[in-house]
């Protein structure tokens, strides 16, 4: 009874769901920001990431920013981004797995409403193994074309995601903002093989991407 107690003065775990405040598809012929409903994301030759700029009309990137400033102090024991992807994809989940959807770092902050393309030269994510936070793949696609979800473990790594919610938390913005990318090659593979994933503006909440943080005091 007295431990009983004692873990409830002490408080236990929070856990906190956060929607973008922004999210933007990063590609040339991208459609405005403001009002589409869905992220895209692809590679090619075999990379997630374009090596400079000269490459990035090949690649389709999904930029996030979640504001933190409900999240409460403490350490990050648990961080996963979930996506709800369309149904019926132009890929299975073995090809999925060696193509996983991978978060990584930008390395200034973005706003939906001031994007443009032409930023790209100065907002591109990170390329690398040992910069991802993270990835997370299709386990499970349904045979009957309904919607399915994807889960990236932020503390996978092998990047540091707490060093970067603690950096971005402390942040004058108090946000964090990363990229997502994947090397699933649409030269090779066809045009329906892509990401396809609601974005904050799909009309239905519950399909909207979610940053879930877990918080021990």
């Amino acid at each position: 009874m007295l431990a009983a107690l004692a873990l409830i003065a002490l408080g236990g775990p929070t856990t906190v769901e956060l929607i973008p405040t922004d999210d933007v598809w990063v590609y040339s012929h991208a459609s405005d920001p403001m009002k589409d409903p869905y992220l895209r994301v692809w590679g090619a030759e075999g990379k997630d990431v374009a090596k400079d700029v000269n490459e990035v009309q090949d690649f389709s990137y999904s930029y996030l920013r979640f504001d933190l400033t409900t999240l409460p102090k403490g350490k990050i024991t648990g961080a996963t981004l979930t996506l709800t992807h369309l149904g019926h994809p132009g890929f299975d989940e073995a090809y999925s797995k060696l193509n996983p959807i991978k978060a990584r770092p930008l390395p200034i902050d973005f706003r939906e409403k001031t994007w443009d393309f032409s930023k790209i030269d100065q907002i591109m994510p990170e390329p690398g193994d040992k910069t991802a936070f993270g990835s997370g793949y299709a386990e499970n696609i349904p045979t009957d074309d309904k919607e399915f979800k994807i889960t990236v473990d932020l503390l996978k790594g092998p990047n540091d995601f707490r060093k970067y919610v603690e950096s971005g938390a402390s942040s004058a913005s108090k946000s964090i903002d990363f990229a997502l990318t994947a090397s699933l090659d649409v030269e090779e593979m066809g045009q329906s093989c892509i990401y396809k994933i609601y974005s904050k503006d799909c009309e239905n909440p519950a399909k909207r991407p979610v940053l879930k943080l877990t918080v021990e005091p």
